[in-house]
Parts: C-alpha cells; structure tokens; sequence
C-alpha cells in the first residue's frame, strides 16, 4: 500500500468510526437505562422478597 492508499483508508476509517460511535452512543444511553432500571428492579425485588425466602 502506498501513502496515499493509507490515508484514504485510514480518513475513511475515522469517519466510520464517528459515525458509528455516534450511532453506538445513542444506543448505548438507551441500553445503560435500561440495563441500570434492571438492576434496580432486581435489586429492589431481592431486597423485598429476598430477605424473607432467599436465606435457607
């Protein structure tokens, strides 16, 4: 590969990058909610129910 080969490879490769970042950020926000609402659910749900059934 030649320089310029690499350069065009290597700008496109930044612009991928930022794009898909862009699109994995705003995926991420609404995954990282969801995930965080999950624990807290769970958590809270053991907190409640586990206390009293989960020790044996």
């Amino acid at each position: 590969m030649n320089k310029t080969t690499k350069l065009v490879f290597f700008v496109v490769l930044i612009v991928v990058g930022l794009v898909a970042f862009k699109f994995l950020a705003g995926m991420l926000r609404n995954i990282l909610f969801i995930a965080v609402a999950a624990v807290l659910v769970i958590g809270a749900y053991r907190f409640v129910f586990g206390s009293k059934a989960g020790k044996k």
